[in-house]
C-alpha cells in the first residue's frame, strides 16, 4: 500500500481552493450592479456608460465585420417608408445617392469639407447594436434621457463597434439654433428697442465667431477646440466627416440619417420605444423668453445674411433634401455640378465596405492614418 503523502494532499487542496476562488471572482464580475439597477428604475434622467466584457466586445466586433461586408446595402428608404417616416426617407434617399460625391461637388476641401472633434460629446449608445452620432442641437440631450446613457467619444470601443445613425434638421434652422444656444450661454447683451437688429446680430455672429472658428478648424481640428460654443452652428455634414474627408467621403460607418422631427419614430424603428414620461432636452418652442431674445424667424433676416448662412452650410443642402430660402436659390455653392442620378452609388458602397481596412470594431492602431479615425481627429 502506497504511503500517505501530505504534500500531495496539500497540492490538491491548493488547486481546489484556487478553482473555487476563480469561480467566485467570475460570478462577482458578471453579476449586475443591483444598486445601479434600482437607481435606473427610479431615476429616468440618470445616465450610465454601457459596460461590455472583452469576450462580448470581441464577438460583436466579429459580427460587425461580417455584416459590413454584405453585397447589398440596407434599403433604409423602404424601411423608413414602411415605418411611416416619410421625411426621413426623403432625406436618406438623397444622402445615400450623394454622400460619395462631396469631393466632386466641393473640390476645395478647406472651403467646405473640413472636420472637427466633439470629444466627449460625440455619440450615444442607443442599444447593443446602434449608436447615435451626435450632431449638436439635434436631439442629443433627449436621446440621453431616453437611453439613460452618457455621451462618449468616437474612439471609444463601445461606440466604435456599433452601427451609426444620426438626426438632421433644416440647415438654416440648425444654424440659428446654435446662435440662440451660444447667445444664452455667453450672455449676449439683449439689445433694447432701437439698438442693433436681429439681422445684424445673426450676421455678426456668423462673421465674427463662426467663420473665424471654421478657419481655425481647417488647419487645427484638435481636441483643444472642442469647447467652442460656435461649434453648435457648424454645418451638420461636417460633424460626419471622418479622416476619409481627404477623399471627400462621410464616414462609412454612418448607415443612415433620420429627420429630427421624426425622432420618436426613428428610435422606434431601431427598437427603442420612446418614453413620453422622461425629460426632453432644451425645448426652444416652450421657452418664451429665449424666443423673444433670440428669434429664429428667417423673415427677420436680410437676403445678405441668408445667402451668407446658406453658403456656409452648402454641404447640408447638397446631402439632404431641404429647400433653401428663395434668396439662396442661385448661389453657386448650391448648384449641383453633375448628374448624380446616372451613377450607381450601390457599386461605390460595395467597393468601400468590402475593403478590409474599413471594418467596424477594428483596432484603430492597425488602420492607416489612425490618428484621424472616424472624425475624432487626433487619437491620443
Amino acid at each position: 500500500m502506497a504511503a500517505f503523502s501530505f504534500r500531495g494532499l496539500f497540492s490538491r487542496i491548493v488547486v481546489v481552493a484556487a478553482f473555487w476562488l476563480f469561480v467566485q471572482i467570475s460570478i462577482l464580475f458578471h453579476l449586475p450592479n443591483i444598486d445601479l439597477c434600482k437607481e435606473l428604475a427610479t431615476t429616468p434622467a440618470s445616465v450610465t456608460q454601457p459596460k461590455t466584457s472583452r469576450k462580448k466586445a470581441k464577438a460583436r466586433s466579429k459580427t460587425s465585420q461580417k455584416s459590413i461586408q454584405t453585397t447589398t446595402p440596407p434599403d433604409w428608404v423602404s424601411i423608413m417608408r414602411q415605418n411611416g417616416l416619410k421625411r426621413s426617407a426623403k432625406h436618406q434617399k438623397r444622402f445615400q445617392e450623394r454622400r460619395w460625391f462631396l469631393e466632386s461637388q466641393f473640390p476645395n476641401r478647406t472651403e467646405h469639407r473640413f472636420s472637427f472633434m466633439t470629444c466627449w460629446y460625440s455619440a450615444i449608445a442607443i442599444n447593443d447594436e446602434w449608436a447615435y452620432r451626435h450632431i449638436w442641437k439635434n436631439g442629443g440631450t433627449t436621446i440621453q434621457y431616453q437611453t439613460r446613457q452618457k455621451q462618449g467619444r468616437l474612439k471609444d470601443a463601445y461606440i466604435r463597434e456599433r452601427r451609426w445613425m444620426t438626426l438632421i434638421r433644416d440647415p438654416v434652422n440648425h444654424f440659428l439654433s446654435g446662435w440662440s444656444e451660444c447667445g444664452e450661454r455667453e450672455e449676449e447683451e439683449y439689445p433694447t428697442e432701437g439698438d442693433i437688429s436681429v439681422d445684424e446680430r445673426v450676421y455678426n455672429y456668423l462673421q465674427n465667431k463662426v467663420i473665424p472658428l471654421a478657419e481655425i478648424l481647417k488647419t487645427d481640428p484638435g481636441e483643444h477646440n472642442c469647447g467652442h460654443c460656435a461649434l453648435h452652428s457648424m454645418p451638420q455634414a461636417n460633424y460626419l466627416m471622418s479622416w476619409r474627408e481627404l477623399a471627400g467621403v462621410v464616414t462609412p460607418q454612418l448607415e443612415f440619417v433620420g429627420a429630427m422631427k421624426e425622432l420618436e419614430g426613428v428610435l422606434g424603428m431601431l427598437g427603442l420605444e420612446y418614453d413620453t414620461s422622461r425629460k426632453k432636452g432644451r425645448v426652444y418652442a416652450s421657452n418664451e423668453e429665449l424666443q423673444k431674445k433670440f428669434p429664429r424667424d428667417i423673415s427677420l433676416l436680410s437676403d445678405k445674411t441668408l445667402r451668407a448662412i446658406c453658403d456656409f452650410v452648402a454641404v447640408d443642402y447638397f446631402l439632404w433634401d431641404y429647400e433653401p430660402p428663395e434668396a439662396c436659390m442661385d448661389l453657386p455653392s448650391l448648384q449641383v455640378k453633375e448628374d448624380l442620378t446616372e451613377t450607381d452609388w450601390k457599386t461605390l458602397w460595395r467597393k468601400w465596405n468590402q475593403n478590409p481596412i474599413n471594418l467596424r470594431g477594428a483596432d484603430p492602431h492597425l488602420l492607416p492614418g489612425y490618428e484621424y479615425l472616424t472624425g475624432d481627429i487626433m487619437i491620443q
